[in-house]
């Protein structure tokens, strides 16, 4: 079963922290950097005509409404609900891999694999693509990327001091696999150090 923080033991805080932590420095560091080198000397710089704010409103909607207040609120709970699943039980090497683990990457439905591995590719595309625009378009392009991830930020500390303070996990499923029962310590070699 699910332990809350609150009864949490330092190996499940670890694991948690571990998985989490992980992923809130690889959206806040690509956010900030992106503000610093693109997004913000275009705004700041930049004179636009006609074409180029529309492109701004338009590519600003997507990635606030669409990415930021969806998608990144879902992977957000995503992220938070599995952590919760890193209990004592587990085997040792899936605490090891917590960063791999809460996002789906590893140990999950199909479904889950489909989407985790999807946006991996999706991220490595586009991290391609979007350095061939021209300055002022890459820059109006970053802004939105820049937005959703602190948007996602926001949302992962948001459900992760829900579930540390109040024990309140995101209700929706962890997408965990059928096999997800057998990987538990058959030996409960972690029992010693939740009762420490």
């Amino acid at each position: 079963s699910v332990r809350t923080t609150a009864m949490a033991s330092w190996v499940e805080i670890c694991s948690r922290g571990w998985g989490i932590g992980f992923w809130f420095f690889c959206l806040l560091k690509p956010a900030y950097d992106l503000a610093e080198a693109y997004a913000w000397p275009v705004m700041k710089k930049h004179e636009f005509d006609a074409a180029e704010w529309i492109t701004l409103v338009l590519v600003l909607l997507f990635f606030v409404v669409l990415v930021g207040l969806y998608f990144m609120k879902r992977f957000s709970k995503l992220l938070i609900r599995r952590s919760g699943e890193l209990t004592d039980e587990r085997r040792w090497y899936i605490h090891a891999m917590a960063p791999l683990f809460v996002p789906g990457l590893i140990l999950a439905t199909p479904r889950r694999y489909i989407q985790a591995w999807g946006l991996v590719i999706f991220i490595v595309v586009i991290s391609f693509v979007i350095p061939l625009a021209p300055w002022e378009y890459r820059g109006i392009v970053d802004a939105g990327v820049t937005l959703a991830l602190f948007f996602a930020v926001f949302w992962m500390a948001w459900y992760t001091v829900l579930y540390a303070f109040w024990g309140r996990l995101p209700a929706i499923s962890p997408e965990l696999p059928p096999s997800w029962s057998s990987c538990a310590d058959n030996d409960n070699s972690l029992a010693p150090l939740s009762s420490a």
